[in-house]
């Protein structure tokens, strides 16, 4: 079976005009988007799955084949290290936020190679960078707060999606540690990035109000 051309004839048929359109304003990419939304190409992941495709069927012509490509590798069962190597590929391809911030959540059982993840927040690709960042975000912060938070403030580039990950994470930092991340976030010299950050945990409805007006105190 032609797996590959199975996925291409899955995206050609399903293929929504419409949405693409206006998911071409959102997601900046080189890769041509066929405008499926999320659920189908999660299915699809399943299908293939189950018939038996590999890693190598996917050729990252689009950007859904990308970000099916690393759905494939959260889902498939095989072992650690065998998925660090397909990651190492797939992050080539990566160009955008959705593509990098999609696939995080679904590398659940993977903590054991926060190594790896870190060694991302050193890469001079910004996706990549941000990649490891959302990662740590996800599947670190809760477990170690203060080294993460370390990590990724250490993280020296000054791109706007760069800056709007390290937001996110001081924001959901704190959740976990309130007293901690509202010191470090008082510390922040950059301006962008220390009222992001404020912004992003007052709009949060699992911080306190009381806890929000302390934030808002801290906003240059």
């Amino acid at each position: 079976m032609n797996f590959n051309q199975r996925i291409k004839d899955f995206l050609k048929d399903n293929a929504d005009p419409q949405n693409a359109k206006f998911q071409e304003r959102l997601i900046f990419t080189k890769y041509k988007i066929w405008g499926l939304k999320t659920p189908p190409l999660e299915n699809f992941v399943k299908e293939l799955i189950k018939l038996g495709a590999t890693f190598d069927d996917f050729k990252f012509d689009s950007h859904e084949e990308i970000v099916m490509a690393g759905m494939f590798i959260g889902r498939s069962k095989v072992q650690k290290e065998e998925k660090i190597k397909w990651l190492k590929e797939w992050l080539n391809y990566i160009d955008n936020w959705a593509s990098c911030d999609q696939i995080v959540g679904r590398l659940k059982g993977m903590e054991s190679e926060v190594g790896f993840f870190k060694s991302l927040l050193k890469s001079d690709q910004t996706f990549i960078q941000r990649f490891g960042i959302i990662w740590l975000m996800r599947w670190n912060l809760k477990k170690d707060l203060q080294a993460t938070l370390c990590d990724i403030l250490n993280v020296n580039n000054q791109d706007y999606y760069i800056k709007m990950a390290k937001a996110w994470t001081l924001a959901e930092g704190c959740l976990v540690d309130f007293e901690y991340t509202k010191n470090i976030i008082s510390k922040i010299e950059d301006k962008f990035l220390r009222n992001k950050a404020i912004s992003k945990a007052c709009e949060s409805f699992r911080v306190s109000e009381n806890q929000k007006n302390q934030l808002k105190l801290l906003k240059l």
